[in-house]
């Protein structure tokens, strides 16, 4: 094949893929960005659809600049952080979020700019109807309207330079967010941007926000993500009639004292409004943070409510409010029964469970309403190479494969150790961490098993010997603990490695049943401890 033959069919193959309409869903949010022009592989130019509910904005990996001369993605961005807002190295607090999302993957145009003084080049990801400003009008333009060759406002070495748009492309990233500043700007990735988006004049756009804004000198910042819904409503409402109308969208208002002249309709909204957020933050405060609320899925797997939901489930459940409706995510209206802790919607129904997590919980457990769950660990993880780092001290090149690890997760067994382990901290230190230890227990395949639900069990001993007391047997030592894990039919051991109480250890013999006053195990002096309570155990396992 020819050069020239095979470069026109790579620039129709681009072309045919960017032509096809690309749906971009977030949060009430819908937009299409189809290709116009492409020129050896680049498209030049995207038509995008401009008018939405609400808006995706920027990617959470944006990166902002701080009043400390660092630079934070926007996805760790909290409210009152200091942010860059103009050439003038002038810093800004983010008051609110107009749009957060952290888990929703949304598709961004991801627009190159060269900068025309300088080396400099940057790329920013934003919704093709957030407002970025454009350097020969000075005016805010949809980002969808740029072109490859279109140059925006840059900001280098705090002056505002010409940055010339060099590529245009699409890319999928996860979380979106739209940061609120005083000013309504802010600098994202070295681009002057507007805080504001759907609306195409970026001053009416501010100076109805500034109702907003005054809300937020009122009540503090918003703890809700849909709180200021009305108000973009209301401000593509307004879009709406001007485009539909043809009028010339003008930004000018009327102010006395510093605050808008709001109509008798607005004002009734914004009583309305407080009295809402009332109720909502008063359902909110009285949720704890430890507590999920789940419902079963069609495919018999749990999953947490939102915490929008679950704020509200926990309210009527604290407040003995035993039947209620809610809207859930897909906006059904579904009506939830406490007493049998079920969700019903049009004769589906599915089981709620409501959990409170133990503060003690390792925060790297996986949340799960069951008592009882096993997680086979990613083997990049640094959980699993941790374990498999210690395995290896004494097993490496005696075992062919490790086929997986898992983690137990056993709420009920857990909280029976944590109980013991803050005994042991208060005879022996915080220091020594109660003196527990991460030792091995190696079984049978069957035994596996009835440890994994109810625990270590000491009726056992004396199948495997006794020498250092009649008790339940870990070791140091991997290798050690191998010896005892007999394989099944497919070769295949089971070894487990637990969270051990040590206590203060005496050394055992085959006739101790336990030990002496004053300790709390035996030892073969050297990486054999044997355990006599039940509670002084709690299992991870590798296979």
């Amino acid at each position: 094949m020819s050069p020239s033959l095979f470069n026109s069919i790579s620039v129709m193959l681009v072309a045919l893929i960017s032509n096809y309409p690309i749906s971009v869903n977030g949060a009430d949010y819908t937009t299409s960005c189809t290709c116009n022009t492409v020129s050896s592989s680049v498209c030049m130019s995207y038509s995008c659809s401009t008018s939405a509910s609400t808006a995706s904005c920027f990617s959470g990996s944006s990166q902002i600049a701080l009043d400390d001369g660092s630079f934070k993605a926007l996805s760790d961005i909290s409210i009152g952080d200091q942010v860059l807002v103009n050439e003038h190295d002038v810093y800004e607090p983010v008051i609110a979020f107009i749009h957060e999302e952290r888990e929703e993957l949304s598709e961004f145009l991801a627009i190159d700019i060269h900068s025309t003084v300088s080396n400099i080049s940057s790329t920013i990801f934003v919704s093709p109807n957030h407002l970025i400003f454009d350097f020969d009008s000075r005016k805010a333009r949809f980002a969808g309207t740029f072109r490859v060759g279109d140059q925006i406002q840059f900001i280098e070495n705090a002056q505002i330079i010409p940055g010339e748009i060099i590529d245009i492309q699409l890319s999928k990233q996860k979380g979106f967010y739209a940061p609120l500043t005083p000013s309504g700007l802010i600098v994202v990735n070295g681009v002057l941007a507007s805080n504001y988006a759907t609306v195409s004049n970026h001053d009416l756009a501010h100076k109805i926000m500034g109702i907003y804004r005054w809300w937020i000198n009122l009540l503090g910042p918003p703890t809700l993500k849909n709180q200021i819904h009305w108000i973009l409503q209301l401000m593509l409402n307004g879009e709406k009639i001007m485009r539909w109308s043809g009028a010339k969208i003008l930004a000018d208002t009327h102010i006395y004292d510093g605050i808008f002249q709001v109509s008798a309709l607005t004002e009734k909204r914004l009583f309305e409004l407080k009295t809402e957020l009332h109720v909502e933050n008063t359902k909110k405060q009285n949720v704890e943070s430890n507590i999920h609320w789940w419902y079963e899925a069609w495919d018999a797997t749990w999953k947490l409510y939102n915490s929008k939901m679950t704020n509200e489930i926990e309210y009527y459940y604290k407040s003995n409010i035993f039947n209620f409706k809610l809207i859930n995510d897909l906006g059904e209206t579904v009506s939830i029964d406490i007493n049998k802790m079920e969700e019903i919607y049009s004769g589906r129904i599915k089981r709620i469970r409501r959990l409170k997590i133990d503060e003690q919980q390792p925060s790297y457990w996986t949340l799960t309403p069951l008592n009882l769950e096993r997680f086979i660990l990613d083997d990049k993880s640094d959980e699993y190479l941790s374990i498999k780092d210690n395995f290896d001290q004494t097993m490496k090149g005696y075992y062919t494969i490790i086929i997986y690890i898992e983690r137990i997760q056993n709420s009920r067994l857990f909280k029976q150790f944590c109980v013991l382990h803050e005994d042991f901290i208060a005879r022996y230190g915080k220091e020594e961490n109660g003196t527990m230890r991460f030792l091995y227990h190696g079984c049978p395949e069957p035994a596996s098993k009835k440890i994994i639900e109810k625990g270590f069990n000491r009726s056992y001993c004396g199948i495997n010997g006794c020498l250092y007391g009649r008790g339940v047997y870990f070791s140091s030592n991997a290798s050690y603990s191998n010896r005892y894990a007999h394989s099944n039919e497919t070769e295949e051991k089971r070894i487990f490695y637990s969270r051990v109480l040590i206590g203060r250890s005496m050394i055992g013999h085959s006739n101790i049943c336990e030990p002496e006053d004053g300790y709390d195990t035996t030892t073969d002096g050297t990486h054999i401890f044997v355990c006599y309570y039940d509670s002084q155990v709690c299992r991870k396992q590798s296979s």
